[in-house]
This record gives C-alpha cells, structure tokens and sequence, in this order.
C-alpha cells in the first residue's frame, strides 16, 4: 500500500515538473508567437485580412501552443463583395518541439464556423490569390509541415459566376492531412457534413444531400485529382475524377458509383420543376454509375453519361398503381450544362399495374417534348384491366391477353395531353393475341365472345388476322382491320372496323326479342338500340339468317353500322326458292322510334312462301291463303316502329310491283263477297274462288294504313275482271269493279238485271257490269257506277265506229281493191276473253260527289 503511494506521488510531481516546463518554454514565445502571425499576415497576402483579436493559448492545442485569430474576414475581389474568408476563428498550431529549437513549424490549422468562399467573377478570375507572388521566403523561419487541417461547421463553397455554377459542402467536422501544401496540394479528408442545394445553369436543387466519408485530392501541375468514398445522402458511393487544365480549356474525367440508394431521397434533391406529384411518389432503389468525360471550354462542356440499374421501385400517377418496378439502362446528355438532346435508354424494365406484369426496353428523347420509343411485352387477364380502368367501357371484359408490341412517336403527347396532331408521327408495331375473351361494350345487349383473336399493330390501324367467335347463337369469322382505334382511345371515337365478316347464322330474335323476364325487373321494358360505340364497315357473308318467318340463305352484299344506323348495300341472297336483292337503312338514331327504309327485288320466287315469309308485305288484304305461282316483287318500303319493335301502321308507306306467273287467286275475299252478290242479284253463277291466270301485275301503294290498287286486270277462263280502288288496315275498302262475261249479256237480254246498273253491251255478245263496293269487307254494299258505264259506253261507240268505217271502206273498194286485211285490223275484231293487258292503268278515278249522292238515293 506504501509503495503504491510512493508511486502515484512521483507521477504527480513528474507531470507537475512537464506541464511546469512546457508552461516556462511556452511564456518565452508568447508575444514573439504573436509578433510572427501578424508580420507574416501582413507581409505575405496581397490583400488586407481583418481580425478583431489574436490570442495565444497553451492549453488549447496541448501539449502543442496555438495562437487565435477572431472574427477573421477579407474579401474577394473589392471591399464590401462576399468574402472570401469569413471565420469566428483560425488556430495555428505550432509544434513546441521546433519551437525550443528555434523554428515556427506550423503542424495544424483549424478553422471554425464560418464560410470559406471559392469565387470566379464573370471575367472567369478566382478570389483565391491572396498571397503575394514576390514575397521573400528566405526571411521567413516557419516550415510548412502542417500535419492537419480541421474544419468545425465550416462550409466551403464553389461559385462560378460565369458559367452560373454553385456548389457548397456544409463540413460538421473535417480532418484534412496534406502530404505537401507547397507547390501543390496533396491532401487525405474525413469529413462528416452535407452538400448544399447547387446550380449548373437553369439546374436549381432544392435540398442538401448528407456526405460522411474520405476525400482525397490532388492538386498539382494544373491537374486536379479527387477520390471519395462513403455515404451519399443515404448510399454508399465512390467518387473519383481528373480535371486537366489546358490552354483553351480544361478537360474533365470523373466517374462516381452510388450503391443502393432510396430514388426518394435523391428524387427530393431534384428542383422543384420537376418535383411534380407523380415524381413525388416513386420509392425504391437504385444503382447508378456516373461519367463525366470531355473538354471544358467557354462554349462547351463535356457530355453527362449514367448507367442505371432500379430495383423494387414503386411509382403513383393518378389512381394508376405501378409497382415493382425494374429497369436497367443509360441516360446520355452530351452538353453537362443543357439537357438539349438528352437521352434515356431502358435496356430492360418491368412492372406490376395491378397485376398485370408489363416488360420491354425503350429509349426517351428530348425531355421538353418526349419522343419515346418502347417494345412492350404483358400477358394477363382482361378482367384485371377492366377493374381498373375500363368499367366504364365495358359491362364485362374478361380473357387471356398476350401482347408483344413496338411503338415509337410522342406517346406523352397522344396519351397524356391526346394532341392527335402527334398521332402524325406515331408509328406502332406487334402482336396481340386473345383467347377466350367474353367482351359486352355498354351500349350492347348482349356479350361477344371471342374463342382466338390475332391483331398486329401497324400504326394507327389494328389488322384482324383469325378472329374467330360468336354472338349468340351466331358463330362469326373477321379478316380487316380496326381502323384509327387510337381515337377510340383517346377521344371516345367509336370502335371503327372495316373488315370481310363471315357469320353460319344470324336468327334476329336472339338481338331483338324479349329480354328474359325472369333476370330483369318487373317494371323494365325492352328497348331495341343499335351501338354508337361501333363502326363497322364490312363485305357480309352470312350462312342463313331468319326473322320471324322470313328465312334467307346464302347472302352477301356491303353492310355498315355507324352511328345506331345500318346500311345495307347490294344484299344478295336465295329467298322462297328464288332470289333477292335489297338496299336500305335501319336507323335507330331517333329516341322513341326505329325508321326502315328499304328498295327490294324479289325474283321468281314462290308466292306463297314469299307472302308467308314477307308477313303478306305488311297489308292484310291480299294473303298468302289467298296465293299460287312464281312471283317477282319490287319494293320500296318506309315504315317506323317504337322501341318494342311495333309498327305503326299510319307510319307504312310502300311502293310495290307485284307480278305473280301462273298464278292462282284462292278465297280473296273481295271476289267472295262479288260473287255472293251477283249469285244473289243477278242469279249469275261465276265461280270466283279460285281464279287461275297466266299472269298477275300491279303497283300497289301503302300510305297511312291504306292500300291504293290501280287498275288491275284479272283474265281468266271464266271471265274478264277489272279492280281498282283502297283497302285499309281497319279492313274499310272502297274498289270499282268492271265484270264482263257473256252471262252478263244472256242476263240483260232476259231483263234479269236492272236497267238501273247500266250495264253495258259489247260486240262480240259480252257485257260489262259496272260496279262499286264499299263499306267493310264484312258487310260491303255494291251499287251501280255511273261514271265506268258512261266510259265503257264510250269505248264501246269508239269500237262500232271504227266498224262502220271498215265496212264502208270494204263496200266502196269492192272486189277490186279487195286483200289480206291488215294485221291491226285482225287484232282488233278478236275479243280473246284471256286476253292478257300488259300496261295497267295507275290513276284512280273516283265518282263525281253528285253521282254519290244520286246513287245514296237509289239505294235509299
């Protein structure tokens, strides 16, 4: 215990003895110390330094002696600029060894919160020459063998004012160890500190970026040598460089690596132009290797090369999610000063969009006005797409889609700004292929399913290449195009096709009829539409199509839908054993109704097919009951329905000519109740309930639920027929009807008919018997018509005349001039009771009111 005090007590009085020894040698130099600092101040630098105070210190820098200068502050270029120096405090610390043998050795400099500013004015000069060049070194006893230099929250920043560059490095805390400070500057630095928001031209950052790490820089024969490795704001990162400075120039070579870095961060260093929402959001990491090689001159800088590499990256645009983000690739700008011709590579990327995995490489040029150029590769269910971006589209949207595709122009602009003035230079190219794809746009009643589908891209247009599927009960094959469907995307353009369609079937009812009652609600009622979203323009082949009771096989022709309006051009098809063709519209553009118009040729088919198929044309006077033979039609057709697909009968108008061969008129009803009355008036017996005829022609005309017959011929082996007159939809008819028949003439010989019904002797012992009908067709009245017998009268004056002058003619020429008689002649002494008349008389001619009214009085 003794000797333990014994020696604790010699350690006391051997430091006591130091620490007394050093305090003896230190006092000696005091004011010498400081007498040096201010005599080298003043001698050494060409500009004057203010200091407020200089202190000398022992213990400061112990066991070494230090010597303060306060408030240190000069300025760069002209009194009253930013300063070149601007410190609470400089220590020089000298060694205390050299001192007791009579030199000023400085071994450590420390600086002390504070700004040191390196500065190049507009005339491209530095702040930093503030030593004397002529300054005598040989008076000077001090030897620059300084071991360190410290900086305690000191920021040391770089201002080229014209090349509008700044950086600054904020130091917490730096050891700087110079290898030599003479002739150049070699030095090792641990620091920990930041670097400040810098400008590179109109490039403005906005936050600090965290650094802690070693420096290490070489300055000599106008080279500039630099190396780091450490943390940069939140990586790991190894920086290393060379500027040579050369007579027009300076030529730079500097290289760095940052190591997984969060993009966050970096991203927050970036200016605020570019900081918008979307950009705000990315998260991930990133490697990244920067290069820096080329000639500095005034009107030029060297280019800035990245190689990239991001990992596990996020990214928010909108209510659009991409995740997992992966990309490897090269930014290249060529001008370090001006992003002008700036470019980005991806040499690969991926990405999660809600699930659907998105692959590909691409290349972005000039930032202000993007030029991308991308080969994009995804396979994922449409479903997936559907949920998140195309409800609105699509009612249901599910299947396979696998796309490989390259597309090259301003996608920005089409896209993001849709400026269809970029879709100019928009070039895309690729496949992509559907399987299995259920697909019902809004405006559809009913899903298109499609089992395999292959589009190739070419530019604006979409080509069909196998595109199989069905509607319905309709199987369907297309080969064309989807004509400009970026329209469709960006601005809502319908869907446009122009392709060959081929269908097996289609039967109408499955698109027009009822919706089943049991999957709708008790108060919906079923409205017919056509899509607005579609354009198509196609060449139709179609297997059979049916609707209600027409059937049609074999058809083809030119249809289009656009705008809830089909065209149909050119329609060929095989109809009731003969053949057709149609043109016309089907428009259900208007709200509350559907309008048809159509022009139709029907050749040689079977009537009563044709009247079966046809729903009897749309009038219900003469039915298919009533109708045998070959028939040829054509028709011009104007109708309207409302949405339930009901017509209105006031809203039917049709032009028709209508001729039947080898013909039959079974039970027609207006013949029916002619023949009851002639059997009942006249106890004439014709058989008109089956006519048979060679040939059977007429225009018929529908007009506001009436049908308008003009004259129309009947010749058949019974008797001569003619008819004329309307027949409405309420069954009111009103027809003139002229019987001639040799019954007729036996009758009115035999005063068995009235002298009153006028009827009308013929040459060749046949009468006509002028009549009207009118009424209903269930209760018609027949009475007699004046203004036909005044004209068969007429015609028949006009027959006997033109006897009388042939008889003449034969009686004056006698023998002599007696030959064949002319063919004309011959024709018109026959009266072939089958005679056929080819032109039909289209003008009705109505009773004057006075002999209506003569007539109701007969009657009465």
């Amino acid at each position: 215990m003794k000797l333990l005090k014994r020696i604790f007590f010699a350690i006391v009085i051997l430091l006591g003895l130091l620490v007394g020894g050093l305090w003896f040698v230190a006092t000696q130099y005091e004011e010498e110390l400081i007498g040096y600092v201010k005599h080298e101040i003043g001698k050494q630098t060409s500009r004057p330094i203010n200091v407020s105070t200089i202190e000398y210190s022992l213990f400061a820098s112990f066991p070494n002696i230090s010597v303060s200068l306060n408030d240190v502050q000069t300025y760069s270029f002209e009194k009253g600029d930013q300063p070149f120096l601007n410190l609470k405090s400089i220590h020089i610390v000298f060694d205390l060894m050299s001192l007791i043998d009579g030199e000023f050795n400085i071994n450590q400099i420390i600086l002390q919160e504070g700004q040191v500013n390196i500065i190049y004015n507009e005339k491209g000069e530095p702040n930093y020459n503030i030593l004397k060049e002529s300054s005598d070194s040989t008076s000077s006893q001090t030897k620059l063998a300084i071991e360190n230099i410290t900086l305690q929250e000191v920021e040391v920043g770089y201002f080229d004012k014209k090349e509008k560059q700044s950086y600054a490095v904020a130091f917490n805390e730096a050891e700087v160890l110079p290898e030599t400070l003479l002739d150049s500057v070699i030095a090792n630095v641990e620091f920990d500190g930041k670097f400040k928001p810098f400008e590179v031209s109109d490039f403005k950052t906005v936050e600090s970026i965290p650094l802690d790490g070693e420096f290490r820089i070489e300055n000599k024969s106008g080279a500039l040598k630099f190396l780091y490795a450490g943390t940069f704001q939140n990586g790991i990162s190894n920086i290393e460089g060379k500027i040579q400075t050369k007579e027009k120039g300076d030529v730079w070579d500097f290289k760095a690596d940052f190591n997984d870095h969060q993009i966050k961060e970096l991203i927050q260093v970036l200016p605020k132009d570019f900081l918008d929402k979307d950009l705000r959001s990315v998260t991930g990491l990133i490697n990244a290797t920067v290069s820096i090689v080329g000639e500095k001159t005034t009107k030029k800088s060297p280019p800035l090369k990245i190689d990239y590499e991001v990992s596990k990256a996020n990214y928010k645009s909108g209510d659009h999610l991409f995740k997992s983000i992966n990309a490897k690739g090269q930014y290249f700008q060529p001008n370090l000063n001006n992003v002008k011709g700036a470019k980005l590579v991806a040499n690969s990327f991926s990405t999660n969009y809600d699930e659907i995995i998105v692959s590909g490489s691409g290349s972005l040029k000039d930032f202000k006005r993007p030029l991308i150029d991308a080969k994009l590769k995804s396979k994922f269910d449409l479903a997936q797409l559907h949920k998140k971006i195309l409800q609105e589209d699509f009612k249901t949207l599910k299947g396979a889609a696998d796309f490989d595709i390259h597309l090259k122009g301003r996608l920005v602009e089409v896209f993001a700004d849709r400026n269809l003035k970029s879709l100019k230079y928009f070039k895309s190219e690729g496949k992509l292929i559907l399987d299995g794809v259920e697909a019902q746009p809004t405006d559809f009643d009913y899903p298109i399913y499609l089992n395999k589908g292959n589009l190739n891209f070419k530019n604006k247009n979409l080509s069909l290449e196998s595109f199989e599927g069905n509607l319905q009960s309709s199987k369907f094959k297309m080969e064309g195009q989807i004509t400009n469907y970026l329209k469709t995307v960006l601005v809502n353009e319908p869907l446009t096709f122009d392709a060959d369609l081929e269908m097996d079937q289609m039967i109408l009812e499955e698109f027009v009829g009822s919706v089943d009652s049991s999957k709708v609600a008790s108060d919906e009622v079923y409205n017919f539409n056509l899509p607005s979203s579609i354009l198509l323009r196609t060449n139709l082949k179609l297997g059979s199509f049916s609707f209600r009771k027409f059937k049609g096989e074999d058809i083809s022709g030119e249809v289009t839908l656009k705008s809830q309006k089909i065209t149909f051009k050119n329609l060929h098809l095989k109809t009731c054993d003969g053949s057709a063709q149609l043109n016309g519209i089907i428009d259900a553009r208007p709200k509350n109704k559907v309008v048809y118009r159509t022009k139709s040729n029907l050749e040689n088919i079977d009537a009563r097919k044709a009247f079966v198929q046809f729903e009897n044309f749309g009038q219900d006077l003469l039915l298919a009951k009533h109708v045998k033979g070959r028939i040829s039609i054509a028709s011009t057709i104007i109708a309207e329905s409302d949405k339930q697909l009901n017509i209105d009968e006031n809203k039917i108008y049709t032009e028709t000519n209508l001729k039947i061969k080898n013909g039959e008129l079974v039970q027609f009803e207006p013949l029916i109740e002619l023949q009851q009355y002639l059997n009942e008036e006249f106890k004439l017996n014709f058989n008109l309930s089956h006519l048979k005829f060679s040939t059977l022609e007429n225009d018929i005309e529908i007009n506001n639920g009436t049908i308008y017959i003009p004259e129309m011929a009947i010749r058949s082996s019974d008797l001569n027929l003619d008819l004329e007159g309307t027949h409405s939809f309420n069954q009111d008819i009103d027809y003139l009807l002229k019987i001639k028949h040799s019954e007729i003439f036996k009758a009115k010989k035999q005063n068995k008919i009235d002298a009153e019904f006028g009827v009308v002797e013929n040459k060749d012992k046949t009468a006509t018997l002028p009549l009207r009908m009118r009424g209903n067709i269930d209760e018609p009245k027949f009475s007699y018509d004046v203004k036909t017998k005044r004209q068969t009268v007429a015609e028949n004056w006009k027959k006997e005349s033109k006897e009388i002058k042939k008889i003449l003619k034969e009686e004056f020429s006698g023998g002599l001039f007696k030959g064949k008689k002319d063919k004309k002649e011959e024709k018109e002494e026959e009266e072939d009771l089958n005679k056929e008349i080819k032109e039909t008389q289209t003008e009705v001619i109505w009773d004057e009111e006075e002999d209506d009214d003569e007539e109701e009085g007969e009657e009465e």
